[in-house]
């Protein structure tokens, strides 16, 4: 039986509502906490890693060599090999701070089975102060995963044999200029008219030049999404399913190349190979849906018959590299990477290492939505792509200079603090839980919250169950820009929300979490310009900078820095694109 102050405990996951059961019942007094470890492990490896991902993949003998890499940091923010990377850094640094101590037992938790079994490899047989811990069975786990990733692939399978049943008439398309989307259930408004926020400016632009756009869709699309697209009236969809044939299908459903040579690789690096391995069998399903994308892209791209400009959101990820390598050797096809929102130093898919620079598929062209990330991707490698600043569509509106936010100026005794919250449900969560522990039991007669989720991750999609929200706690349906206007400060966390909110005048603190990777477009600024906080000290921060009435960033630096990471839209840049006479 552990008692009193004899034991400390820490938590590696980022389940934080598993730690707060654990809290409950061996006390949060003896947690070790790790501040921002984390974050500093991160900014110190990346380099490292990413080059050692990326030279792994060279010696894979296939055309997906790149593969390594692209299943190995797809986000920080899910629980990808890269996390899990800095999980082992830091407790490196807390292994050799504490292994010769003698105070009692040190207990570590480890929510990711495959990391515990790392952990364990390195470390178990060396001393016996720190015990490791985790519920699940090695072999339950990765057959789970594995028959996950064969039931996804089945599903898949089948429903795109339904839809190929269905009867769909391709549109004639009109003018050059293609765009490829996935479409969510949020992206068509009423009567099915379909919108995308980072690319209805271009198609305004496109009806002025006496042209349309015609939107490509990948195979793997949701049957409900599919029929919003065929009831669609206003825009034209290509279907890439009905490019997608049987021999494909099967095909797609027998291939693991990533699987079978990240194990075979992981023989070079053996104190890895129990993560890569639980890369390999996440990758099961997701590479089957871009196997078909590969495979339909290219037998669409054969057929089209005139010149042709296919835009897409550019995040370097593996679907895109598959719509690369599919148009290869094909001329009448130009691919555009439209980079349309913040990057982080940490989004390491935006960084290939030494091995992949030159050595990957990419567009023929990436057009950059600022100065900033102009100048990353020309730093970064990216062979032969022509790489060019074309503005933000997304961001045009903080070049309005009557944008600027005047509320400090007023007084009132209540203060509104919009809290933003990223995509990831277990960095929303954790945020959520601290906010509610600084902040519920207070009467709201100081501070009024205005909780603005991400569009992908709504309050219903966290799990569990949420407290009520106290009264001074209100959930904004508005816009993020139309919610700004209200607010005198904003708490964000890995988001582009915070760089945008500083663009716009409005003081921002950072959230740093022990558990997930900040992926803060800001950290290409100086760490001391935006203050941050972490759930320990979350209340104290925030009523501390309120009551020292943190100013804004300066209008001349603001109108600067809104030109470095968002420039205005590059309309010729645009035209010519849309023209099809931009891209060489």
């Amino acid at each position: 039986m552990l008692k009193g102050d004899s034991f400390s405990w820490l938590y590696l996951g980022q389940n934080v509502q598993q730690k707060a059961a654990i809290s409950a019942k061996l006390g949060s007094s003896n947690y070790h906490h790790i501040g921002n470890q984390l974050q500093e492990v991160a900014r110190n490896e990346k380099t490292t890693f990413v080059d050692m991902i990326a030279d792994l993949g060279l010696h894979l003998s296939n055309k997906l060599h790149w593969w390594a890499s692209n299943i190995s940091y797809k986000s920080p923010l899910s629980s990808d090999f890269f996390l899990h990377w800095c999980y082992a850094a830091v407790f490196k640094r807390l292994f050799a701070a504490e292994s010769k101590q003698t105070e009692g037992p040190f207990l570590v938790f480890v929510e990711n089975i495959w990391l515990y079994k790392y952990l364990c490899q390195c470390y178990g047989a060396e001393q016996t102060r720190f015990c490791f811990l985790s519920r699940k069975s090695l072999i339950t786990e990765a057959v789970s995963l594995m028959a996950n990733g064969l039931i996804s692939r089945l599903f898949t399978f089948l429903r795109i044999l339904n839809q190929k049943r269905r009867s769909y008439i391709e549109p004639k398309t009109k003018g050059h200029t293609h765009v490829y989307v996935e479409p969510t259930a949020n992206s068509f408004r009423k009567e099915n008219e379909y919108m995308d926020r980072n690319f209805d400016e271009l198609k305004k632009l496109a009806v002025d030049m006496n042209t349309d756009i015609t939107y490509v869709v990948p195979p793997s699309i949701a049957s409900g999404i599919r029929k919003k697209i065929l009831n669609a009236r206003k825009e034209r969809f290509i279907l890439l399913d009905q490019y997608t044939g049987i021999m494909d299908l099967i095909r797609g459903m027998l291939t693991f190349p990533a699987m079978i040579q990240l194990r075979a690789a992981a023989k070079r690096v053996p104190a890895l190979g129990v993560l890569l391995q639980y890369e390999a069998l996440q990758d099961i399903g997701p590479l089957f849906k871009h196997i078909l994308a590969f495979l339909s892209a290219k037998k669409w791209f054969n057929k089209v018959n005139q010149p042709i400009t296919l835009i897409y959101v550019f995040e370097n990820q593996p679907l895109e590299k598959m719509l690369c390598m599919a148009v290869e050797g094909n001329p009448n096809i130009k691919l555009a990477g439209y980079q349309c929102s913040g990057v982080s130093n940490l989004l390491l898919n935006f960084l290939p290492g030494k091995a992949e620079s030159g050595n990957m598929p990419v567009p023929h062209s990436i057009i950059a939505s600022g100065k900033y990330t102009q100048q990353l991707f020309q730093d970064a490698g990216y062979g032969d792509a022509q790489i060019i600043n074309g503005g933000s569509f997304r961001y045009e509106y903080l070049h309005n200079d009557e944008q600027d936010v005047v509320k400090n100026q007023k007084k009132n005794d209540i203060r509104t603090i919009m809290v933003a919250f990223t995509y990831s449900p277990d960095l929303t969560l954790e945020m959520l839980m601290a906010l509610f522990d600084a902040f519920a039991d207070t009467d709201g007669k100081s501070c009024h919250f205005i909780l603005k989720f991400h569009p992908n991750t709504p309050p219903k999609s966290l799990g569990g169950e949420l407290p009520p929200w106290p009264p001074h706690f209100e959930v904004s349906g508005q816009s993020f820009a139309a919610a700004l206007e209200r607010a005198d400060m904003v708490l964000y966390s890995s988001s582009t929300a915070g760089l945008e909110t500083y663009l716009a005048g409005v003081p921002v603190i950072r959230y740093d979490s022990e558990h997930n990777l900040s992926l803060d477009p800001m950290d290409a600024l100086d760490e001391s310009t935006v203050p941050s906080c972490s759930a320990n000290d979350m209340k104290s921060v925030i009523l501390s900078l309120l009551n020292n009435k943190v100013s804004s960033v300066r209008k001349r630096d603001k109108i600067n820095l809104i030109n470095y990471f968002f420039s205005p839209v590059n309309v010729s840049v645009w035209q010519e694109i849309v023209a099809q006479s931009f891209i060489k």
